[in-house]
């Protein structure tokens, strides 16, 4: 058997509870995983206690081969007393969230967990916050609040039999394990339940859930599908004979629906936009939303904001529910426009984001925090996703539509529970979501250039597959410096530190009075050498964690790009296969207009995308590189300091 085994190359002091192993200088250690997010290794010491240990203060050392034949001459050291309840970093790479079944109330002492041993115990400083969904409401709950909002549309009252189906059925996240209802004014209900059909004259579609979607990962389906678009499905198109400005001729409605995608599973297909473009969406409301896209002296643009306003994140605080067994992070939502302060936990966050992404399919929206940061303890997690979500509002505040958004404007400024769940209801209700949103543009009428269009796609397509790839590069190396900044960088000037020490001891010894000065002057460079250590480890969070976060968000916001440019392309293929059955004679002329009308509709709101993301670019990296390069030049110039004043006693 061979064991990989590690040398400490420093001390390590561990902190209570934390789950951390404490190491000494030239210790040897037994690897038992490594590799584990934030530079942590997790492995054991020659006494048969495990924990984790910095990564960077360890070196490998060759393994040694044990024995084959004969048995070891003395027994192996017992397991520590807290083996049986392993912390949550002992658990296999994978998303914990799920570890966790629905939890049955009452009674409470049935919530139990699958596995005992992924339950961080209490004394553990990395706790878990329950992000779940968690409120359940009764067939009553529905059809009051559906008959409250003016957004819903669905007769509920007439199918109730549908309706309690529905309910019964109803799926939760595939994201997170589910927990039961209850909650204070500040817990408001997210529960993503699926939404009412629309039960107008004809056929209707079945939403696609967000697990349906997760269950075809294997087909190719993007996660950016809509799940609520009430756009006519791939079976349904040609039994509408709905299109918008159809003359109802029969050479047009087959010329169309032989356009049709084959995939059905396609991402242009799921978002809509297909049916959209064919005139297949069946939209039974009034759009609430209204944008407009306008072409300046700079180029094709969204409408620009007319009253620039800002959103705070800010005072996290730990609240609990159902007596104690639930606890999470509630934060607080401020915003300039009318200082109304609203408390929204993570869940509320992620609601926001699904709910965005599925409406505005060609608009990058920006990556919520992770669910959970390995290696980081409960204040530096709880300030991690305080600084993540505090760039997410200020990217929403600063997009001229994303801004104006209903759902947005609710999220920051409802504070009754009851409204909230109305306006909630409205927004999952949403006709206009996916394709339909493009029903709520106005456009110049000017025609585009096809071939232009292209042009400009494909140069920003390069642009952003470089600059994703230099992002990358630069997280990576930002990441690093901050591990060697707390680790072998403070190291190192503790080391001199020691030295210094060693020296002005020696000094010392010779109670000589011509050595009293430079005595005093090594003992007061190796307490400022010292120091600078400290600084080295507490720099990072001044500098490095806000550029990784920003770094973050970027990477996220690029790595939405190509599924949005994808979707276009397939537009603009469409609108090529209508050109061709337009010649072939299977499409009539004004049939052809429409549709390239639409496309022109996408291509105008692609642009004004780009044309907004390459101006928030400048601006971004401006912003993020000023930040960082101050705080840097402020750190060593404090070192300057410091050394200049060290070397006058020598003088």
């Amino acid at each position: 058997m061979i064991e990989s085994q590690v040398r400490a190359e420093y001390d390590f002091d561990a902190q209570p509870g934390s789950g951390e192993l404490s190491i000494k200088a030239n210790e040897v250690l037994t690897v038992i995983r490594q590799g584990i997010d934030g530079g942590w290794m997790e492995g054991r010491n020659s006494k048969g206690e495990l924990g984790l240990f910095p990564e960077s203060y360890v070196t490998k050392i060759s393994p040694t081969p044990a024995p084959a034949s004969a048995p070891p001459s003395t027994a192996p050291p017992p397991l520590p007393a807290t083996v049986t309840n392993l912390p949550s970093y002992s658990v296999p790479p994978g998303d914990i969230w799920d570890d966790f079944p629905v939890p049955s109330f009452p009674p409470p002492q049935k919530v139990q967990p699958h596995h005992q041993q992924s339950v961080p115990p209490p004394s553990q400083a990395c706790t878990r916050y329950d992000d779940d969904f968690d409120d359940d409401w009764t067939d009553e709950d529905e059809e009051q609040e559906a008959r409250a909002s003016i957004s819903i549309h669905e007769d509920v009252t007439q199918h109730p039999a549908l309706l309690k189906q529905q309910q019964h059925s109803r799926s939760r996240s595939q994201s997170r394990a589910t927990a039961t209802s209850g909650g204070s004014r500040t817990d408001i209900s997210t529960d993503d339940e699926g939404a009412l059909q629309s039960h107008s004259s004809g056929a209707h579609t079945a939403p696609l859930r967000k697990s349906t979607i997760k269950d075809h990962t294997n087909l190719g389906v993007n996660q950016r599908a809509v799940s609520r678009s009430r756009s006519v499905g791939a079976d349904q198109m040609a039994s509408t004979g709905h299109r918008a400005g159809s003359g109802g001729a029969g050479s047009g409605a087959g010329g169309a629906s032989r356009m049709k995608n084959i995939n059905r599973f396609s991402n242009f297909v799921k978002t809509g936009m297909e049916s959209y473009i064919l005139a297949a969406s069946r939209m039974t409301t009034p759009a609430h939303e209204r944008h407009e896209i306008v072409d300046t002296s700079t180029g094709v643009e969204w409408t620009p904001i007319q009253q620039y306003y800002s959103c705070t994140v800010d005072n996290p605080k730990k609240e609990s529910k159902l007596k104690g067994l639930k606890s999470f992070i509630a934060y607080s939502v401020t915003s300039s426009l009318n200082g109304i302060q609203v408390s929204r936990r993570y869940k509320h966050f992620d609601w926001l984001h699904e709910q965005l992404s599925q409406k505005y399919i060609l608009i990058p929206i920006p990556p919520l925090p992770e669910k959970q940061v390995s290696g980081r303890y409960e204040e530096e997690l709880i300030e991690h996703r305080k600084n993540i979500l505090q760039l997410w509002v200020t990217k929403i505040c600063r997009h001229p539509v994303l801004s104006k958004s209903d759902v947005w404007m609710h999220f920051i400024t409802c504070t009754d529970e009851k409204r909230w769940k109305v306006g909630k209801r409205a927004a999952e209700k949403d006709e206009y979501v996916g394709g339909n949103f493009f029903h709520c543009l106005t456009v110049p009428e000017q025609p585009l250039d096809v071939t232009v269009v292209e042009r400009k796609i494909d140069g920003f397509q390069k642009c952003v597959k470089c600059l994703d790839d230099s992002v990358k590069v630069m997280y990576d190396r930002i990441h690093e410096t901050q591990k060697r900044m707390s680790g072998p960088y403070k190291a190192n000037w503790q080391k001199l530190a020691a030295a210094f020490s060693g020296l002005g001891q020696s000094f010392e010894m010779d109670a000589n009075q011509h050595n009293q000065q430079v005595t005093a002057a090594l003992k007061e460079t190796a307490h400022v050498y010292h120091k600078i250590g400290d600084q080295h480890d507490e720099q990072p969070k001044k500098d490095c964690e806000p550029l990784l976060d920003s770094l973050y968000a970027y990477k996220g916001l690029l790595s939405s790009m190509p599924d949005i440019v994808n979707v276009h392309r397939n537009a603009l293929a469409k609108l090529r296969e209508n050109e061709r059955l337009s010649i072939e004679g299977k499409l009539n002329q004004s049939e052809a207009d429409k549709i390239k009308q639409r496309v022109d509709v996408t291509s105008y709101a692609m642009i004004a995308e780009i044309n907004h993301q390459n101006k928030e670019r400048v601006d971004d990296f401006k912003r993020m590189m000023h930040a960082y390069l101050t705080e840097q030049a402020a750190f060593y110039r404090n070192i300057s300091d410091q050394l200049s004043h060290l070397a006058e006693q020598f003088a």
